[in-house]
C-alpha cells in the first residue's frame, strides 16, 4: 500500500492543486509579457505530465501494475478538459481551448522529460 501512495499520491495532490487553482477568482494579475497565461498552464501542466511519468516509473520499478504512458496521457488531457470546465463556472474565470492546448503541450513535455530522465538515470546506476 505504501508503495501506491508514493507512486500515484503526487498524482492526487497535484491534480487537487490544479483544480483548486482553477476554482480561484482571483489569479489574475498585471500581464508580465504576451501569453504569461500560456506559459503558466504549460508548467503548471508540465508538472502533472511529471507526476504521471513518476508514478508509472515507480509502480513498474516496484512491480506493481503500471497503465501505459498512452492512457496516462490521455487522461492528464482529460483532466485539463476538466479544469477549463470548472473555470466556465467560476466568476472571472474562462475556458479556452488555447489554454487547453497548452495544457497537452505541457502534459507532453513534463512526462517526455521524467521518462527520459528516469531512463538515463537507470542506465548510469551502478547493477549490482
Amino acid at each position: 500500500m505504501r508503495a501506491v501512495a508514493f507512486a500515484w499520491g503526487p498524482v492526487a495532490l497535484w491534480v487537487a492543486v490544479l483544480f483548486l487553482l482553477s476554482s480561484s477568482s482571483g489569479l489574475s494579475g498585471p500581464n508580465l509579457f504576451a501569453h504569461e497565461d500560456k506559459v503558466a498552464h504549460l508548467g503548471l501542466y508540465a508538472l502533472l505530465g511529471a507526476v504521471f511519468a513518476h508514478a508509472r516509473g515507480v509502480s513498474k520499478a516496484r512491480g506493481l501494475w503500471a497503465p501505459p504512458a498512452v492512457s496516462l496521457i490521455v487522461l492528464a488531457a482529460l483532466i485539463g478538459v476538466l479544469d477549463e470546465w470548472v473555470q466556465s463556472t467560476v466568476p472571472g474565470r474562462t475556458p479556452s481551448a488555447a489554454d487547453w492546448a497548452a495544457d497537452v503541450a505541457g502534459i507532453l513535455l513534463g512526462f517526455a522529460m521524467l521518462t527520459l530522465l528516469r531512463s538515463l538515470l537507470v542506465r548510469r546506476a551502478p547493477h549490482v
